[in-house]
């Protein structure tokens, strides 16, 4: 599923940010999230979906985070902020290596 699909092709393919974080986001202990907690957590699921998608360009990259932020920032940070995270489960986000691990395993 694409972030948004009239801009099929530039935002990362798999699991939408929003089920992944909706998923995250339903209680749990910790403290709430800050909104450069929820824009880091954004970054980091762009920039492992472009990975395995074979994206190595820092350059494209960053542009792909920043388009994110710019289509659906609002709505994910408001999705995100607020809701309970540990300092654990930023650290995991920081070091994940996929997708699958923010989800299954960082945030969970």
């Amino acid at each position: 599923m694409h972030l948004l699909p009239s801009l099929r092709g530039r935002f990362p393919t798999g699991l939408s940010l929003l089920f992944g974080l909706s998923s995250w986001l339903l209680g749990g202990c910790g403290h709430p999230a800050t909104p450069s907690e929820c824009e880091e957590i954004v970054d980091k699921i762009v920039e492992l979906e472009l990975q395995a998608q074979n994206i190595k360009d820092a350059k494209t990259i960053e542009q792909r985070k920043t388009e994110t932020r710019a289509a659906r920032g609002k709505e994910l940070t408001a999705q995100c902020q607020g809701r309970k995270v540990t300092d654990a489960a930023m650290r995991c986000v920081r070091g994940a290596k996929s997708y699958d691990e923010i989800d299954n395993v960082c945030l969970r």
